[in-house]
């Protein structure tokens, strides 16, 4: 919390982005996960005697090398609290998802190429400990048109690009986690938060929990905007108990704007 605190401090007094914060190493490297190599020693008994058991029940339906890590393996167990029964319910679907929207090829698709161009999000960025950042540019975005236009499954496929970008990315660069960073400043009413928009968040965050558990920490939104915040806090039952753990806001038009908000 005292950290948070600090960056929403800069933020007001030295009028600094957070990725600057995130360059800097404002935020430690203790306060993320690092590199996935280590992962396995930081690994409790119980979580070690649970990803034998779970690695023994899905061996055979994995089908590409990376799933047979250790740290792949143990974000379905966490995800469902060590129950390798419904871990290996939760990877089944994930998989059969994967297999009939194509998303190991997803990156190659051309209509989330352009799309991107009009939904940009950058991927460029590293945190202190080399953890990837993918920065949603949610406020060049004209969310409202392309919802209106009826285009919310395409969205929703849009957002799994993101989300796969983000995974490819880790696993490129031996990592265990990224960071979802979203500036918010710039971010209106109508364009980003009306009701024919808020879908696309439930559709963000439903894809994430189910497809990429636990693979986004922290997730960092900045000047959140009260109504933003709202919107957030209206699908909160949706977030997993370790996504609200991570999930950091900072908010910039209310009366507590002073202090972060968990």
């Amino acid at each position: 919390m005292r950290i948070l605190q600090m960056s929403n401090f800069i933020l007001n007094i030295c009028k600094i982005t957070f990725t600057q914060i995130v360059l800097v190493g404002l935020f430690p490297s203790e306060s993320l996960s690092g590199n996935a190599a280590n992962a396995i020693d930081h690994f409790t008994p119980e979580k070690i005697k649970a990803l034998g058991q779970f690695r023994t029940q899905v061996k055979n339906i994995l089908y590409v090398d990376y799933q047979h890590t250790d740290i792949y393996l143990i974000r379905w167990l966490q995800a469902r609290n060590l129950d390798s029964n419904r871990a290996k319910e939760m990877l089944v679907k994930n998989l059969n998802w994967r297999k009939e929207n194509n998303i190991d090829d997803i990156r190659n698709d051309k209509d989330m190429h352009r799309l991107h161009k009009k939904f940009p999000f950058t991927t460029n960025l590293r945190a202190k400990d080399g953890s990837p950042v993918g920065e949603y540019q949610l406020p060049r975005w004209d969310l409202r048109k392309i919802m209106i236009a009826g285009k919310r499954e395409m969205m929703a496929r849009y957002a799994a690009y993101y989300q796969e970008t983000m995974f490819q990315l880790t696993l490129q660069l031996n990592q265990t986690n990224y960071i979802f960073l979203m500036d918010s400043n710039g971010l209106n009413t109508r364009q980003h938060i009306c009701l024919t928009c808020l879908p696309f968040y439930l559709d963000f965050v439903i894809s994430y929990e189910n497809n990429y558990p636990n693979l986004a920490r922290p997730i960092i939104v900045v000047n959140c905007k009260f109504k933003l915040s709202f919107a957030f806090q209206s699908y909160s039952d949706y977030f997993s108990s370790y996504s609200s753990t991570n999930f950091r806001r900072c908010i910039t038009d209310s009366p507590s704007s002073s202090e972060s908000i968990n």
